[in-house]
């Protein structure tokens, strides 16, 4: 099996996601790594290095498994948003809680697709398809045996305890080739700009729906805060206590121990509860305002949120 590897985004941390790469699959995995980055990082979240900061040419150099690097003007935001509202009219919301500005969510898509047709260009015969942030990090050197016997019906996908059970998270995903194109297809037309506004402009949203009509197998293989981060200037509350003295380049050498695999588990855990009792929560009080319940099961609810 050959994989392609696309990572995508603002520079920030490629040098990092680089060396990681290298660490945990160069010696035993067949694959070649495509890179799209923005010349700039004009997103809301900006962090890590620019591009004028690095030395591409010394990349490639060092990981000769780089296969191309494509560098683009990051799209302009009010160009973006006209696009859209000539299709799906006035929006007022450009910001996504919890994500970058819209254009730079419709941008990750966009970056992805170009990859994805330079990969077509090169007529190499990849199984898989491995979608990468600059900017993640992996806590667990056994991630690395997912190259070793992936399935050819299954999306391996990470599992973010932060976001419903509906969505897919969009920091890593490994796609059989095959499939990669009907899940991150993305362009400027009307067909795929009124899909991404009918998912709320949240591509978590966009690719649940996705894998969920097309009846694709998943199998969660990353945990976020277990097996990867996403790594802020500023450490995410969530995050477990003993990786937040960490600095953002410590992070990309920091491995679990078991008894830290265990502890960052329970947190994990608690988080998914919590959200989950929040949301039941919030339906409940939502069908008691439309009064679509009895008095008598009412007050049975009630009773039970109050434990």
């Amino acid at each position: 099996m050959k994989f392609a590897i696309f990572i995508s985004g603002p520079f920030r941390y490629l040098d990092k996601v680089l060396k990681q790469l290298d660490e945990l699959y160069a010696d035993n995995y067949n694959y070649d790594i495509y890179i799209h980055l923005w010349d700039s990082d004009k997103g809301n979240k900006k962090r890590g290095l620019e591009i004028v900061d690095s030395n591409l040419n010394e990349l490639t150099l060092v990981y000769p498994r780089i296969k191309k690097i494509v560098i683009e003007e990051q799209p302009d935001e009010k160009e973006v948003i006209e696009i859209i509202e000539n299709v799906v009219g006035k929006i007022t919301q450009k910001n996504i809680v919890g994500h970058s500005c819209l254009t730079a969510m419709f941008g990750m898509f966009i970056a992805i697709n170009k990859l994805y047709d330079e990969v077509i260009l090169s007529q190499e015969d990849y199984s898989h398809i491995l979608r990468l942030r600059t900017d993640i990090s992996f806590h667990d050197k056994n991630l690395a045996k997912i190259f070793e016997s992936p399935k050819k019906d299954t999306i391996y996908i990470s599992l973010n305890p932060l976001i419903d059970d509906s969505k897919i998270s969009d920091h890593s995903m490994l796609v059989p080739y095959k499939y990669f194109s009907q899940i991150w297809k993305m362009q400027y037309n009307p067909t795929y700009i009124q899909e991404y506004y009918e998912s709320f402009f949240n591509p978590e949203i966009l690719l649940g729906k996705r894998i969920s009509s097309l009846s694709y197998k998943t199998e969660v293989v990353w945990k976020r805060f277990i097996n990867y981060n996403v790594v802020y200037p500023n450490h995410h509350q969530q995050e477990p206590t003993f990786i937040k003295s960490l600095s953002p380049n410590d992070m990309f050498n920091f491995y679990y121990n078991e008894k830290q695999k265990q502890i960052a588990l329970h947190d994990f855990n608690y988080i998914i509860d919590y959200r989950r009792t929040a949301t039941f929560k919030i339906f409940i009080i939502k069908m008691f305002r439309k009064n679509k319940f009895t008095s008598k099961i009412i007050d049975i609810i009630k009773s039970k949120i109050r434990r």
